[in-house]
């Protein structure tokens, strides 16, 4: 299982992420796709790499060259290896590719899923609880997806505490902010019919089913600021089911899928090594 969200956060910030922008399609038969397009600045993450193996030496310590990239995280190719253990998503491309003129490298994640339901669980958007409702009218649906970077549900939004959250925060948020403060954390939701009422922007929605979320540096350290949600138009063949996914639900399945991919693998290495003593 991966860090808490605002470690995993912080870890995106140090390896010098310029771009982080998902975007989500939903069909009316409730299938879809996601693809995710993350770019990072590779010499800043070899100076934080450096960095941290000098503090190692100041305490000490041995750097260990063998241990975890910062970049293993938001690596699409090891995320599908995961994703591949999932029920109900398919994983159609997941790919690095290196701009040396730029001195970047972007990763690319495109996953089918066939419910809406499936793609959260599959751990696509980690860190996050989720709500797909049908409202009581029965006319219309409403999707909320709540970014939970400390890993719990329960994180005030209101009153004395989320002020106390916030302000905890910003000062830990703070400290990355040299390499971090041009961070924008965009999604986009293409959804089959047309949008009620959002906290997005439908700016660029000509035809009313799109909707698009920014999460710009200066708003994460607010959890109130990390709520989207949409409420959209039912239709008689709009195939939807209603669910809930709490941050745990979220975590569970994706360490049980890491599990399974990391058997797989060693598997696979064992198999390959036989065949490689038989010859």
């Amino acid at each position: 299982m991966r860090a808490g969200g605002l470690l995993l956060l912080a870890a995106l910030a140090l390896t010098g992420c310029l771009v982080d922008t998902s975007v989500v399609n939903l069909e009316k038969d409730g299938r879809g796709t996601y693809v995710q397009t993350i770019t990072v600045d590779m010499p800043q993450v070899e100076a934080h790499v450096a960095q941290l193996k000098a503090r190692a030496r100041d305490r000490g310590q041995t750097p260990d060259d063998d241990g975890a990239s910062p970049l293993d995280a938001i690596d699409a190719t090891k995320r599908a290896a995961m994703l591949r253990q999932q029920k109900g998503v398919r994983v159609v491309r997941a790919s690095r590719a290196d701009d040396p003129s730029k001195k970047t490298r972007t990763y690319r994640l495109e996953v089918a899923f066939d419910s809406l339901e499936q793609m959260f669980r599959s751990g696509v958007v980690e860190h996050a609880s989720v709500k797909l409702e049908r409202l009581q009218d029965g006319k219309a649906w409403k999707l909320t997806v709540r970014r939970v970077f400390d890993s719990s549900d329960s994180e005030p939004l209101t009153g004395e505490a989320a002020e106390k959250l916030r302000r905890m925060r910003t000062a830990l948020l703070k400290r990355y902010e040299p390499l971090w403060r041009d961070l924008v954390i965009t999604t986009r939701l293409e959804l089959p019919t047309k949008i009620v009422a959002t906290n997005g922007s439908t700016a660029h929605a000509e035809a009313g089913n799109l909707v698009t979320w920014s999460i710009p540096f200066a708003d994460l350290a607010d959890p109130t600021k990390l709520v989207q949600h949409v409420t959209f138009e039912h239709a008689d063949d709009l195939k939807l089911r209603p669910f809930t996914l709490s941050a745990t639900d979220i975590a569970s399945s994706v360490a049980r899928a890491e599990r399974a991919a990391a058997k797989a693998a060693r598997k696979a290495k064992k198999k390959k090594r036989a065949a490689q003593g038989g010859n």
